[in-house]
């Protein structure tokens, strides 16, 4: 039998921890989407992913830019086996 749960990511930032949702399916479609539509600003398209993850907006955008980029890599990275 297969069993599949939700699961969280926890993450010390600036000393304060979170437990961050991954991305599902629809979340990552509706990135890839607007990421491609024509003007759109992709930090902004970026950020709200992450919000919808379950970090603070304010946090976000105190962030220093590499931190950004490892948040990223660590919640839309796929588990190998």
């Amino acid at each position: 039998m297969l069993e599949i749960e939700r699961s969280n990511l926890k993450m010390v930032i600036y000393g304060d921890e979170y437990a961050v949702k991954y991305p599902t399916v629809k979340m990552i479609r509706d990135f890839t989407e607007k990421s491609k539509q024509d003007g759109v600003d992709e930090f902004n398209v970026t950020i709200e992913l992450l919000e919808k993850c379950g970090l603070p907006q304010d946090l976000l955008y105190g962030l220093e830019a590499p931190h950004l980029n490892l948040i990223v890599e660590a919640v839309t990275s796929q588990k190998k086996s």
